[in-house]
């Protein structure tokens, strides 16, 4: 077993997913069943975390597991070695990693701060199709459909089936 800052933080999740399910049935039975099936999917999803993160030898069992994206360690296919970089590489590759971080917190304050002036459905659209298109640099056509797509899921999970007033 191999217990690192990873592997503290997935079962750390586990953990949370555990008392979340549990608390699930304190609700109403009417309520209970949309976060007893979002919790009970979070727990696995966390737990396979944890065993590919603690026992490295489980990663064979869950293939589809994989470390990418801006927090890895570990070096993406088709990049170089970081060790073999000379040190303004690696130290202008630090300033895009904090550049990257900084943009996405910009975005989640935008995100945030949309809310208190549109409708919740508004809001993530217009979220959802400028980070798409701007930051992800997908085509427009693709980030319009799943900008649309989920706005309809939102609107059919909280409006229709829930009844919320958001």
């Amino acid at each position: 077993m191999k217990f690192s800052g990873r592997s503290l933080f997935s079962l750390l999740i586990c953990m949370i997913m555990v008392v979340l399910v549990i608390d699930v049935f304190n609700y109403n039975p009417n309520a209970r069943l949309f976060p007893l099936v979002v919790g009970t999917v979070a727990f696995f999803l966390a737990l396979i975390q944890f065993l590919v993160d603690a026992f490295p030898s489980m990663r064979r069992l869950f293939p589809f597991v994989v470390e990418k994206g801006v927090f890895t360690a570990k070096p993406l296919q088709g990049v170089h070695n970081e060790s073999k970089k000379t040190e303004t590489e690696q130290e202008s590759m630090k300033e895009n990693e904090l550049l990257k971080i900084t943009l996405i917190f910009s975005w989640l304050i935008g995100f945030v701060l949309l809310f208190n002036y549109f409708h919740y459905l508004v809001a993530v659209f217009l979220f959802l199709f400028t980070f798409i298109w701007l930051f992800s640099k997908e085509n427009p056509k693709i980030a319009l459909g799943i900008s649309v797509g989920m706005c309809g899921f939102l609107f059919l999970v909280f409006d229709l089936l829930l009844g919320a007033n958001l």
